[in-house]
């Protein structure tokens, strides 16, 4: 599935939303960069109504992203971990939702999740370290 500005936007907003931080294991990457980060989503990116969707997404290494993908039941225990049962129950109803994007729809995503990222990293240089739980979009 080809990546676009959109998913680059949205993959360093939650990377900064997770301090650089594996949500599965807790290694941390100061250095703020590199590839053994990811945005790893719970739901395929096939999937329109999640694929940008900040609760469909956590920071992993790419360790433990490789191990949930090979892993499914301890990949569902991870998210719902994370969001609680009620966010669960939301995210799985929404990934039942039949949603298309227009371009002008995705331009407008790409510039709210920059400027959340923007937000965030504002925060951390004010001192905010650890999740900060970025607007979703919609």
């Amino acid at each position: 599935m080809k990546r676009d500005s959109l998913d680059a936007a949205f993959s360093d907003l939650i990377r900064e939303a997770w301090d650089w931080t594996c949500a599965r294991c807790g290694r941390q990457f100061p250095e703020r960069k590199g590839k053994d980060v990811h945005a790893s989503h719970f739901y395929s990116r096939q999937f329109n109504s999640t694929r940008w969707f900040v609760d469909n997404a956590v920071c992993l290494c790419a360790t433990c992203h490789d191990y949930v993908g090979k892993h499914p039941d301890d990949h569902v225990s991870l998210i719902r971990r994370v969001l609680g049962d009620t966010r669960y129950q939301w995210l799985q109803a929404r990934k039942r939702l039949i949603v298309r994007y227009r371009a002008a729809d995705k331009k407008a995503m790409r510039k709210h999740y920059s400027a959340e990222l923007e937000r965030i990293k504002a925060m951390r240089l004010e001192g905010h370290t650890g999740l900060v739980t970025p607007v979703t979009y919609d």
